[in-house]
């Protein structure tokens, strides 16, 4: 413990004598595990954290499937099948999508929603952190205007005021009451989402089995596995195809758990990401492995003085390695500080292509892995000068370095050490530049469409105003008529939802 304390005070005091050096050693360190710690934050929140549910492992995305491998969302007929015919699930719970007119203190604006069936938070387990999740009955008309708001919401629009559960709010020009107040963190199906109202299924989408808009979410009974339930949901979807061949015929039934269907689409982009700034903190190592060289190769007379005065080869060895772990030290710890600022950037470049961005922060698991890489990365750029110091040559150093000159057994180790960095740094920046464009090509797919001069607008429709399609249709029609007509406009449309919304 004695000589351990004695190197970290020598190896500060030689980094402190040497400002231009370790302040260039830090400087590239601090990058290296800066951006790497920002990016493992994003991957540790979206893909490896579980979802902020007590049901996180069993809750799963039921999907209808197609022969083409595709997936769609469901009609309500085939759902009240799925419920009334499997053993597999405790609950199998419905749900959708818009968008109502909001009329808040200050001015009205477009607040995005998602109807739910009554069992909708139960399948989570989360219950509202003010008032009452909805209750069984309330996803019938003249029961449903209810409606349970979001935080964020709450918070931005109420000032987080506890008294407006209970309190009516005016959606699309009529009342609901709020009954509740959700946690931060919840905020499913979307990031976008700021409420919950019921959902009520009108007579014709009961009788409609082709009318595919609904979204299911399954929970998993303890200790049925994803593999059976798949099984079983298949059969269902054998006997619905058999009973309605017409409306039925190549469908089936896809299951996917709930934390994987929500990364899917990112999952590729991050790991590259991942990798490149891997290769980014490898990158980091040669170079201050380089840095040490150089400088180790000027400290030949020091070490063979230490040496004659009785040090060995592995003491020096360690003298190097403690410099290297203290300088790495250094670096790591303004690595984990610029890591903040670095999340806070990506956070707000990527607001709205990252899922669950709200669960992203910097945790214990984070700490624990950037405290590691920083150990590693003392270590991986220590080793070089570390194994040049160890091959010193005392009598041959200490006549040399009178005469100012390195032997040629020394010149060549150092030569080779040389050699190796520099073909690592290469082949690291080379792998590095690969996953950077894998990461470009992936994020700029084909999709075979052409967005540009395209403009969309999102219209929210009052129900009391349009309650039926041709009302709704009629309203369309003169919009488009209308946009037409505008200067400069080529041609206009409406679309239920934009190509690969969902």
């Amino acid at each position: 413990m004695a000589n351990l304390y004695q190197d970290l005070r020598l190896s500060i005091r030689i980094l402190v004598s040497r400002p231009a050096f370790t302040i260039t050693a830090v400087l590239i360190i601090a990058i290296g595990i800066g951006a790497s710690t920002a990016i493992f934050s994003i991957v540790n929140g979206v893909l490896l954290r579980p979802l902020p549910s007590p049901n996180s492992e069993r809750l799963i995305k039921l999907w209808e499937s197609f022969v083409n491998g595709g997936t769609g969302s469901v009609s309500v007929p085939n759902l009240e099948d799925w419920r009334a015919q499997n053993n597999s699930f405790e609950s199998i719970s419905a749900y959708d999508t818009r968008s109502y007119n909001f009329q808040s203190r200050d001015n009205p604006e477009q607040v995005f929603a998602a109807e739910v069936s009554p069992d909708f938070f139960k399948a989570f387990a989360i219950d509202p952190v003010l008032g009452r999740p909805f209750l069984t009955g309330e996803d019938t008309p003249g029961r449903n205007h209810v409606a349970i708001l979001s935080n964020q919401l709450w918070r931005s629009n109420f000032g987080a005021d506890p008294s407006v559960v209970g309190q009516e709010i005016t959606l699309d020009g009529e009342q609901y009451l709020v009954s509740g107040i959700m946690p931060r963190d919840f905020r499913f199906p979307s990031r976008q989402t700021q409420l919950w109202v019921p959902l009520v299924f009108p007579p014709d989408q009961r009788s409609g089995r082709g009318n595919h808009f609904l979204f299911a979410l399954g929970l998993l009974k303890p200790g049925v596995s994803l593999e059976s339930a798949q099984q079983e949901m298949s059969a269902i979807a054998s006997r619905i195809e058999q009973q309605y061949p017409d409306q039925q015929t190549g469908r089936g039934i896809k299951l996917i758990p709930l934390k994987e269907e929500m990364v899917r689409n990112i999952r590729p982009a991050l790991l590259m990401l991942m990798g490149a700034v891997g290769f980014l903190l490898m990158i980091a190592c040669a170079n201050v492995a380089n840095l040490q060289l150089v400088r180790a190769s000027s400290r030949h007379k020091e070490v063979a003085i230490r040496s004659a005065l009785g040090a060995g080869s592995l003491r020096l060895a360690r003298q190097f390695l403690t410099e290297s772990i203290v300088l790495a030290a250094a670096g790591g710890i303004s690595g984990i500080l610029l890591s903040g600022w670095a999340l806070k950037l990506l956070l707000a470049m990527s607001e709205k292509i990252l899922p669950r961005s709200g669960e992203v922060n910097v945790d214990m698991r984070v700490l624990g892995v950037a405290l590691a890489a920083t150990l590693l990365t003392g270590i991986a750029f220590g080793l070089a000068p570390a194994l040049y110091s160890a091959r010193a040559e005392t009598r041959q150093s200490l006549n040399e370095s009178g005469r100012g000159l390195i032997s040629a057994g020394h010149n060549r180790i150092y030569t080779t050490l040389i050699a190796l960095e520099t073909a690592l740094a290469a082949i690291l920046l080379v792998g590095a530049g690969l996953m950077m464009k894998s990461f470009v090509l992936l994020e700029q797919q084909d999709t075979g469409l052409r967005p540009e001069h395209v403009l969309t607008l999102r219209v929210s429709l009052p129900e009391p105003r349009y309650p039926n399609r041709p009302s709704v249709a009629s309203f369309y029609k003169r919009v488009v008529e209308n946009v037409t007509a505008l200067p400069g406009v080529e041609s206009a449309g409406f679309i239920t939802f934009l190509p690969l919304e969902r």
